[in-house]
């Protein structure tokens, strides 16, 4: 009999122990759904969960730093962890510590730069010589024919450079990541605005500005990177060109092969199956735009909050055109950046970097006007006259 109330108590106590460990998980379920809405959906809260919790607040006077000679002509440039800092024809690289980990010699005096993923690709403005590294490692260089104007990377290392001669306004070169000429392209009668390549090495796409007519005339084109490097006559794929007057600034391939294109007054996509739709008609509020991310584009608007007063607002959309989401900023963006999946907006003596979800990465102070703002998706470089100053995103 006392075995069997024994049975009963432990039973008894088993199920209570149950029940309190289900209440417990249920109210700490209840209470991380609870911080999670109120940090999507108040403000207030947000900023307090940011500053106190998440210490995405920083100061400038508390981060890694990288002196500078002021005697020399530095130039920088951030892509994937690191620093690349050139000055007398020699490549520092730093990692996010500010620590230098690597130094090359290259044959370059005044650089152009491109980045995508861990690749850094960098050439002579104006020269012939160009480079390729992959994190801090030098993997090839090369020389080219003729006056380098740009230099283009994409996500596996295919290096695109644009050169111009007395022959060719422009000249596209494509190379693999091993340093192989794949194929040539020769422009005799318009200029390369700009130059993307998709992300599975396939397609080469093209801005070209015509100004030998009375109008300006943009043209896009995309080419068969198979296809060019057999017959270049007969390797275009596609082919669009804007009305009279419009320019081309920008394109970017993004995710699923769309081709986003930017013009001075509207934002286009050509989709995988090489059809053209307008994402972002001309709008007198918008202040900014980019295309210059991995999936998305951006427009900023302003809006008057006062007779001297204006607020900002960033619209991040995808590559449909559909508005995902929004940052609004209680001042004035004066410059906006964008790279990888990151946003900057700097104010003058603060920067914001948000992510493409609309979301708050770091928030930084100075005691010093910011004008000079170079990152990658982990990593951003506030650049004074002798001194880095070193973000983790």
């Amino acid at each position: 009999m006392e075995e069997k109330i024994e049975e009963i108590n432990e039973k008894r106590e088993i199920g209570i122990r149950k029940k309190v460990i289900i209440t417990i998980s249920i109210i700490l379920i209840l209470s991380i759904l609870v911080v999670i809405l109120l940090y999507v959906f108040n403000i207030e809260f947000r900023e307090m969960i940011d500053t106190n919790v998440l210490k995405k607040n920083v100061s400038t006077e508390n981060v890694p730093t990288i002196d500078l000679d002021i005697n020399k002509p530095n130039q920088l440039f951030v892509y994937n962890k690191y620093i690349a800092i050139l000055n007398e024809k020699k490549v520092s690289i730093y990692n996010n510590y500010g620590e230098k980990i690597e130094e090359i010699q290259v044959d370059i005096n005044n650089a152009i730069f491109a980045s995508s993923n861990k690749y850094l690709a960098m050439a002579e403005d104006g020269g012939k010589n160009f480079y390729l590294f992959l994190d801090t490692t030098y993997l090839w260089g090369g020389t080219i024919d003729g006056e380098i104007e740009q230099i283009h990377v994409n996500q596996n290392g295919y290096i695109a450079i644009v050169t111009t001669d007395a022959t060719y306004r422009s000249i596209i070169t494509l190379y693999d990541q091993e340093g192989k000429e794949i194929c040539k392209k020769y422009l005799s009668s318009t200029r390369v605005i700009d130059v993307s390549m998709s992300k599975d090495n396939k397609y080469l796409a093209i801005a070209e500005l015509d100004t030998s007519g009375t109008f300006l005339q943009s043209n896009v084109e995309v080419i068969s990177v198979d296809d060019v490097a057999k017959d270049s006559e007969k390797s275009e794929i596609y082919s669009y060109s804007a009305d009279r007057g419009t320019l081309i600034t920008k394109i970017k391939y993004q995710e699923k092969n769309r081709l986003v294109c930017m013009y001075d007054d509207h934002v286009q996509v050509i989709d995988e199956n090489l059809q053209s739709k307008d994402v972002l008609a001309e709008n007198s509020n918008v202040t900014y735009t980019s295309v210059d991310l991995n999936n998305n584009f951006i427009y900023v608007t302003e809006e008057m909050k006062g007779l001297f007063k204006s607020n900002s607002m960033i619209h991040i959309c995808n590559n449909q055109g559909v508005t995902t989401s929004t940052y609004n900023l209680e001042e004035t963006a004066k410059e906006v950046y964008t790279c990888d999946n990151v946003i900057a907006i700097n104010v003058g003596l603060e920067v914001h970097f948000i992510n493409d979800s609309g979301w708050l990465l770091k928030k930084v102070s100075s005691k010093q006007e910011i004008t000079n703002i170079f990152f990658s998706g982990n990593l951003a470089a506030i650049v004074y006259k002798d001194r880095v100053e070193i973000i983790n995103l």
